[in-house]
């Protein structure tokens, strides 16, 4: 008992002497974004305050708030509710201290009535910004959903997606063969790999059908995991593809028009078969990764290509729905608990990475048929895992240190909650976010 009590004071210890434990920045500094419209200044008193009548249900909402963290809050992540509504319930990093954005949208009463309940955390200003933007209309829509890997648009949009099925192209971009260790069921890796890569393929051809997506709705294209930065930066080169992948692809892909790439892999198939599917579509709206606010190589020049084959094809009528999963800056990023919401994460850099944002909201049931689409998206799922006992020991140490200060990392956690968030950028001014974002990861080598 003693022991125990000795470990749990030096590693309180440990938090407060080591700020960067959990987080590779100071929660300190305020989030600095280019919000593109300009705010309405509205006062706030004893954590309340009133929206002008012209702002309703078609509008996505952030505001903007000075908030500190209490001592409390220094061990467990600070978070705010709105309107006393669980679903509105929003977290911050442990420590938290300075200026971050709230998401309000739906969350006044009538009168337009915002109250904010805070828990391990104070509201300090008196004035708020409010930045309120148009809902874009996807009814009838034409949507095109770029996944990199399996499991990506059900992560990001399964909520939308789920809603517009009948108008929504899913285009997967890799065979996902490089997932975690936990198909190691044969004793040859080559094996392993070819079954992981069989499975997940399968798995994004087939958990989308939960959401009404029908068959020939679904495309993957069976890239090599972790392969598309190579492509970009060796663009003359082309990478064969094996024929026993060839025939899998062809046998579990309801459209695999004979147009796309087949017998080999570059750069420029890869542009190429995107500019086929586009063709195909005809869609006003493209959901894929944000270049920059997502980390993961893949995603990033997955919309690269995204971006060369709208300029190729002359395609500018439109949107990319731009989405983030593996944060650049945290990766505990969306914070916070199951149903809770999804707000702006961390950014520092007052850059313009969108126009528009747009807040899609996930009722009750949506969240459950979210989590139905996880368990059937094997590489999503919590515990499949074949542990060493190093590992396990390991993994029991983390998810200690997790529930203590009120961590969560896992998909569930992360992205089953009230809302689906989208980074609006018209087609035609894609080119400039990536150049922008290229030079930005360049200056930080």
């Amino acid at each position: 008992m003693y022991l125990l009590i000795i470990i749990l004071i030096l590693l309180f210890v440990y938090i407060f002497l080591r700020k960067k434990i959990f987080y590779k920045y100071n929660v300190h500094k305020d989030y600095v974004y280019d919000m593109s419209v300009e705010p309405l200044l509205i006062e706030i008193r004893n954590n309340e305050m009133v929206l002008p009548e012209e702002i309703d249900a078609n509008y996505t909402i952030f505001c903007k708030v000075k908030i500190k963290s209490t001592l409390w809050g220094y061990l467990s992540a600070p978070s705010v509710k709105i309107n006393g509504k669980q679903s509105s319930k929003q977290y911050f990093e442990a420590r938290a201290n300075g200026y971050r954005y709230i998401n309000i949208s739906n969350l006044y009463d009538k009168e337009g009535e915002v109250k904010f309940q805070t828990k391990n955390c104070k509201i300090y200003n008196e004035t708020v910004e409010v930045y309120a933007y148009k809902n874009e209309v996807i009814t009838n829509s034409k949507i095109l959903i770029i996944a990199p890997h399996p499991d990506d648009a059900e992560i990001s949009a399964y909520g939308l997606y789920s809603k517009n099925a009948e108008n929504t192209f899913i285009l997967t971009i890799t065979g996902g063969e490089h997932g975690r260790d936990n198909y190691s069921v044969f004793n040859d890796k080559e094996k392993n790999d070819f079954a992981r890569m069989k499975l997940r393929i399968w798995n994004s051809l087939s958990v989308a059908m939960l959401g009404n997506i029908s068959t020939e709705n679904m495309l993957n294209l069976g890239y090599t995991d972790a392969s598309l930065k190579s492509m970009y930066e060796e663009q003359e080169k082309t990478f064969p593809i094996e024929e026993e992948k060839l025939k899998l692809l062809k046998s579990m892909n309801s459209f695999y028009s004979n147009s796309l790439s087949q017998t080999e892999k570059s750069w420029k198939t890869f542009v190429s078969d995107i500019q086929e599917v586009i063709n195909k579509v005809q869609p006003n709206i493209i959901i894929t990764p944000h270049p920059y606010l997502d980390k993961h190589k893949d995603h990033l020049y997955s919309t690269l290509a995204v971006t060369e084959a709208l300029q190729k094809m002359n395609y500018d009528k439109g949107n990319l729905f731009l989405y983030c999963i593996h944060n650049a800056v945290n990766r505990y990023y969306p914070f916070g608990n199951i149903g809770s919401r999804i707000t702006l994460p961390p950014f520092f850099n007052n850059f313009s990475c969108f126009n528009k944002l747009y807040s899609f909201e996930l009722n009750e049931d949506d969240q459950s048929n979210k989590i139905l689409a996880f368990e059937a998206m094997n590489d999503l799922r919590i515990g499949t895992n074949i542990l060493s006992v190093n590992k396990v020991f390991k993994r029991i140490l983390d998810m200690t240190k997790r529930r203590i200060f009120d961590i969560r990392r896992d998909y569930y956690s992360q992205f089953v909650r009230s809302n689906e968030l989208f980074y609006i950028i018209p087609f035609n001014k894609a080119e400039e976010l990536i150049k922008e974002t290229l030079q930005k990861l360049n200056n930080k080598k």
